[in-house]
Order: C-alpha cells, then structure tokens, then sequence
C-alpha cells in the first residue's frame, strides 16, 4: 500500500509541471476581458429572475469559445466579443465582433458553438450582453475602449446606420 502511495505521489509530482504548461497554454488560447451588459442590473435582473442561471449561461458560453478556440489550428491573435441577445421564450442570437481580421471558418465556428448553447430564461423583454475576449494571445485593435465602451455588430449598425457611432443610444438598448 505503502509503494502504491508513493508511486501516486511521484506521477503527480512528476505531471504538475505539464499540467502547469497545460493551463498557461490553455490561458493563452482564450483570455476573459469582462462582461459587458447593455441594460442597467435592475433591467437584468427584472428579466432573468435568477443571477445564477445568467452566471451558468455566461460561464458556459465562455467555455464553449474556449474549447472552439482550442481545437482550430493557432491563428494570428486577435481581441473580439460575442455579442448575445435572448429573447423571451427561450431564443437567442449571436454576433462575432472584432476589429482585427478573424478567419471566416474560425467565426463561423466561435459563432456556431455560442449559438448553439440553450440561452437563460427571460421573461419581459430581451436582454443583451457581450463576452469581451482575446483569442490566441490576443493583439490588435481592442473591441472596447472609452469612446466604445460596449461593442456593436455591424448588423446593428447597419440596421440603423445614423446611430453607427453613438455608441448603444438610440438602438433600443438601454445602457
């Protein structure tokens, strides 16, 4: 018993340092920025009932960026957000932001995999909120900064092109 407690103890002394380079490579595929939500919390939490459940969703969709970024061939780096919309009833809608260059079969799948995550529950109206995010190690242009401090899809702008700088007022989000 003795020998097997030390056999355990040896490969796991011996595996911490890979495990250690595991983790550092695994920060570097995919680095959280922050959480930027586009209605004030009292709205938020009006909608969604349960902070929890919106907690689970957003650690999930972050997981599932993570994991797509983790298995797509190393790309240049890059800073994007996905945006999320959700819908009373369960719907939802993504968008890929980013002012660097993303290669379209990696968009698409960053895309795919949060689109594809059953949303939190909402009741009342929608809510919207992006997760803020460096792939690859990050670089380039940021998403977000003082005069942009939530990111727009191109979608919406172009939707509404006289509200394209004015930041979220007039474009039927709250900030």
């Amino acid at each position: 018993m003795r020998r097997l407690c030390l056999l355990v103890l040896a490969f796991a002394l011996a595996a911490s340092p890979a495990l250690a380079h595991s983790k550092k490579a695994s920060k570097k595929i995919f680095k959280l920025d922050s959480v930027v939500m586009y209605q004030p919390a009292s709205v938020v939490a009006d909608r969604v009932g349960d902070p929890e459940a919106l907690k689970d969703y957003e650690h999930r969709l972050e997981h599932d960026l993570r994991d797509s970024l983790a298995a797509a061939p190393r790309e240049k780096g890059f800073s994007a957000a996905m945006v999320v919309a959700v819908r009373p009833g369960l719907g939802a809608h993504v968008w890929l932001v980013s002012k660097a260059p993303i290669p379209a079969g990696l968009a698409g799948q960053l895309t795919a995999a949060a689109q594809a995550e059953p949303p939190v529950d909402v009741q009342g109206g929608p809510i919207a909120f992006a997760v803020v995010f460096d792939g690859f190690g990050g670089g380039g242009p940021k998403v977000v900064d003082k005069k942009h401090p939530i990111p727009i899809p191109d979608a919406w702008t172009q939707a509404a092109p006289e509200n394209a700088d004015a930041g979220a007022g007039g474009l039927g989000v709250a900030r």
